[in-house]
């Protein structure tokens, strides 16, 4: 079965708002391949995910990978190579 992954960035809890705007493409994408959208986060502890408005936004699934180290926002990552 095909998948398609996003990954989501967070501000507190909740998902930064040009995730859900990636998320919502995702979703366009997913369904017109009948594939399953994975919603992918990166987060301290699973409980700091809103789990339910990653499903409201149109993920079918959630993986929460969980680490102790400071999390950045993937465009502060990569953003200065854009």
């Amino acid at each position: 079965m095909a998948a398609v992954l996003v990954h989501i960035d967070l501000e507190g809890n909740r998902p930064h708002r040009a995730s859900l705007v990636a998320l919502a493409a995702g979703r366009q994408l997913a369904s017109s391949w009948g594939a399953t959208l994975y919603a992918a986060v990166i987060a301290k502890d699973a409980s700091d995910v809103d789990a339910a408005a990653l499903g409201k936004a149109g993920a079918d699934k959630i993986m929460v990978a969980t680490t102790s180290v400071a999390i950045a926002p993937l465009w502060a990552a990569v953003g200065g190579a854009w």
